[in-house]
């Protein structure tokens, strides 16, 4: 990892450690997973990061906030890189989850209020093939839009204007991408990489 890079995670993370909770209610649950690089910073400390444009097949070493998880957000931090933090309560890992207004069109209080929930999240109406899909953190052929989502999280908004489309396009990592093909029901029929 380059030095300016290395701090300017350091950074972010470091203003996330002291922001404030977004929410005075604090517990809130994920309604997707969340893919999360583990990056170690220059002082040996891991570093959490996930984005808003999923990551959804970074290099390792990664790991899945799993939907359903209790989680607490705090608020934007903007700078080089802006960013919110989440912090599982399983855990207790505080991740730094860069977030661009610009590319997703909504601001990042509308876009917590639609990965979160304030009460409890169940995946049992989810298909079985959905649950496998979630599990796993991928896109399986068969799945269904709903069950996509919760595996891979919300599709950028600047590659996927529209949940309606039968296409939506995902960052695999800062570099390449994956697309999700549905048929007319809302089934996935092909992934492309």
């Amino acid at each position: 990892m380059n030095r300016r890079f290395g701090s300017v995670l350091l950074m972010v993370f470091a203003c996330a450690l002291l922001a404030p909770p977004v929410f005075a209610e604090g517990t809130l649950y994920l309604k997707y997973n969340v893919h999360v690089q583990d990056q170690v910073g220059r002082n040996g400390e891991h570093v959490y990061k996930a984005s808003y444009s999923g990551w959804v097949d970074a290099l390792p070493p990664v790991f899945l906030l799993p939907a359903g998880s209790e989680v607490t957000v705090g608020p934007l931090r903007r700078g080089f890189v802006p960013a919110f933090t989440i912090q599982g309560k399983d855990d207790g890992r505080l991740i730094a989850f860069e977030y661009q207004e610009k590319y997703m069109g909504i601001s990042v209080d509308e876009y917590i209020a639609k990965i979160t929930s304030p009460t409890p999240v169940s995946l049992a109406a989810l298909s079985k093939i959905d649950r496998e899909g979630v599990k796993a953190g991928k896109a399986l052929v068969g799945m269904s839009k709903q069950g996509v989502v919760t595996a891979l999280g919300l599709p950028p908004t600047h590659k996927t204007p529209s949940l309606d489309d039968n296409s939506w396009t995902y960052w695999k990592d800062k570099y390449r991408t994956l697309v999700v093909e549905f048929d007319g029901t809302g089934t996935v029929r092909n992934i492309r990489e």
